[in-house]
């Protein structure tokens, strides 16, 4: 299995042996942060037009999750979160 070194706190130039951790490809994804061409404001959830709701979910072992449909937003943003600390652990990503 490859290993590749992740910055713990996200920031590419801080390279304090503190921020820094050995981890695999897939881990190392786990601790990305929000794309710039994301419109929902929260990784993981998305208006599905389909129903008229808002659908969380959540990439595990390169399988996609389907984490559920919600009227309400933070109720979607809370249900991503709440699975990003279950499927992601330690390697979640953590706002700055």
């Amino acid at each position: 299995m490859n290993t590749e070194v992740d910055h713990i706190n996200g920031l590419k130039y801080d390279n304090r042996k503190k921020n820094l951790r050995i981890c695999t490809r897939n881990q190392n994804e786990m601790n990305k942060g929000l794309r710039s061409n994301n419109t929902s404001g929260c990784t993981g959830v998305v208006w599905n037009k389909r129903d008229n709701k808002w659908e969380a979910r959540i990439g595990v072992n390169n399988k996609k999750i389907i984490l559920g449909l919600f009227t309400n937003y933070d109720e979607a943003v809370k249900t991503r979160q709440d699975a990003e600390i279950k499927y992601f652990k330690e390697f979640r990503y953590k706002k700055r």
